[in-house]
């Protein structure tokens, strides 16, 4: 970790390594602002005290209508976390209406591995629904430095959305109709 100053802020950095080229991230977990979903005092006090502010809902159709404050944080909000028995239907509108927001998009789910079963944890993992799944009991307090690396993952996943282009091999063929095509020259060929 390192500290970078300019005459305008102070700003902790924490370097990340991907495929061996190192990126330095802001530690965003001390001055973002979360969400906290679930009805667990003693979690809920330990998020406030990792983060600057911590929004609250109990239900995530309440998050759901916390999600337009949300995203006028934009580059504030850190993480979303939600501490509640599984609902795939409620879970699956909730992230919707999060998508919806673009300024949002950067923003790591992280969820209650405590609350779940077996096959529901496989089913997250399958549809990857959300971004960890964590026991908020015994991890919650290591949790600052994933949720920076999930937040610059998201982030740089989204900055490059519709930049990536595909690359063909000069021979390759793309259609069906090419290949048929590429095997009567081929056929000829050999005659």
């Amino acid at each position: 970790m390192f500290t970078l100053e300019n005459k305008y802020e102070t700003r902790n950095h924490t370097y990340i390594h991907i495929r061996g080229q190192a990126t330095a991230v802001t530690e965003t977990s001390q001055t973002g602002i979360c969400l906290y979903i679930g009805k667990n005092d003693a979690i809920f006090s330990t998020l406030k005290d990792g983060y600057s502010s911590c929004l609250r809902a109990e239900t995530l159709e309440a998050a759901g209508r916390l999600m337009p404050e949300l995203g006028k944080l934009q580059g504030y909000a850190t993480a979303i976390f939600i501490d509640l028995d599984f609902n795939y239907e409620q879970l699956y509108v909730f992230l919707n209406q999060k998508e919806k927001h673009l300024d949002l998009f950067a923003v790591p789910v992280v969820m209650n591995i405590e609350n779940l079963t077996r096959e529901e944890v496989s089913l997250l993992r399958k549809k990857k629904m959300v971004d960890e799944l964590i026991n908020f009991e015994t991890e919650l307090d290591m949790i600052g430095e994933k949720v920076d690396f999930l937040h610059y993952i998201r982030k740089s996943i989204h900055s490059r959305s519709g930049k990536i282009k595909l690359e063909m091999k000069r021979n390759a063929v793309p259609t069906d109709t090419g290949k048929v095509k590429r095997f009567i020259s081929l056929l000829f060929n050999l005659t």
